[in-house]
């Protein structure tokens, strides 16, 4: 796959921007099973750890909305492409179906052979599949990286 991210990124489908910084939660406020429970109450309706805190569940709450923010932001409007960030690691980002349109159209746009890029590397059947399936991802609001 990473030569797949290397094709995207010589063909423009790849925009460079920073990423914002994630919220910070002090270490002292959960353990981490105490947050994955409080994540439960508020992303599945789950019942609240026993005795928490409603002050800190607050806290918690703000973070995680926060946090979520930051995942389905879409950093650059228009879309210049997906942003590189969002292909770098498995922290549940969404990319936008007008980041991967985007993408597309830059790919189209840049006229480049991707046989060229390849070079007879087997990647470029999956790099067949990956547009593929970026382009079904257009029809279903983006996808997440995960």
């Amino acid at each position: 796959m990473l030569q797949v991210r290397e094709a995207m990124d010589e063909l423009g489908m790849l925009c460079h921007v920073r990423c914002r910084r994630f919220p910070s939660l002090p270490d002292w406020v959960y353990t981490a099973p105490d947050v994955q429970k409080i994540y439960d109450h508020f992303n599945d309706g789950w019942d609240l750890p026993e005795g928490a805190d409603p002050k800190l569940v607050k806290r918690i709450g703000t973070y995680l909305e926060r946090t979520w923010a930051l995942l389905d932001e879409e950093p650059l409007k228009p879309a210049r492409g997906i942003p590189a960030y969002k292909l770098s690691s498995c922290d549940d980002w969404l990319v936008s179906a007008n980041e991967v349109r985007s993408a597309l159209d830059a790919c189209k746009a840049s006229g480049r052979h991707i046989e060229d890029i390849f070079r007879g590397s087997r990647d470029l059947e999956l790099w067949a599949e990956w547009i593929a399936w970026l382009e079904e991802s257009v029809e279903c609001g983006g996808f997440r990286v995960s």
